[in-house]
C-alpha cells in the first residue's frame, strides 16, 4: 500500500568499512541498474534507500543481495521494501546520487570529507 515496490530500504550490519553510495551502486549494478541512491544513519544503524527502474528489478536485488557481504564476514545486507514510490536526492557525492539528474551539485559547500571528488567539491553557494 503506498508504495509501487521499486525502493528498497537497506540495513547494513556488521559494518567495518564505510559505507558510500558509489559503494551500494557497485554492488546493486552487479545485479540490476538503479537509478538512485541515499545513504543515512538512523538510529544508531547505516541505511540506504535505492530506488530501482521497476519492481521487478528491486525484486532481483531483493532476492540476489538478501544477506549477503558487500566484504568478507563484515557489511552485511538485510533488504526491506520501502514506503516511498521514490527518493528525492538533492546533491551527488559520497552520501548520494541520482543517475537521472547529473546536473546535481556535490552539496551546499561540499561533502566535509571527500577522498576522491570531481574536483572543486568545496565551491560557494549559488
Amino acid at each position: 500500500p503506498g508504495t509501487d515496490g521499486s525502493v528498497i530500504l537497506v540495513t547494513i550490519t556488521d559494518v567495518v568499512y564505510e559505507v558510500t553510495s558509489d559503494m551500494l551502486c557497485q554492488v546493486f549494478e552487479m545485479v540490476v541498474p538503479i537509478l538512485k541512491v541515499a545513504t543515512f544513519h538512523k538510529n544508531g544503524k547505516t541505511q540506504a534507500l535505492v530506488k530501482f527502474q521497476t519492481p521487478e528489478d528491486a525484486a532481483k536485488a531483493m532476492e540476489r543481495l538478501q544477506g549477503e557481504h558487500i566484504y568478507t564476514s563484515c557489511n552485511t545486507l538485510h533488504l526491506q521494501y520501502s514506503n516511498l514510490s521514490d527518493i528525492t536526492i538533492k546533491y551527488n557525492n559520497e552520501k548520494s546520487r541520482d543517475f537521472t539528474d547529473p546536473t546535481l551539485p556535490s552539496g551546499p559547500d561540499g561533502p566535509p570529507n571527500a577522498t576522491a571528488g570531481r574536483g572543486g567539491a568545496r565551491g560557494g553557494g549559488a
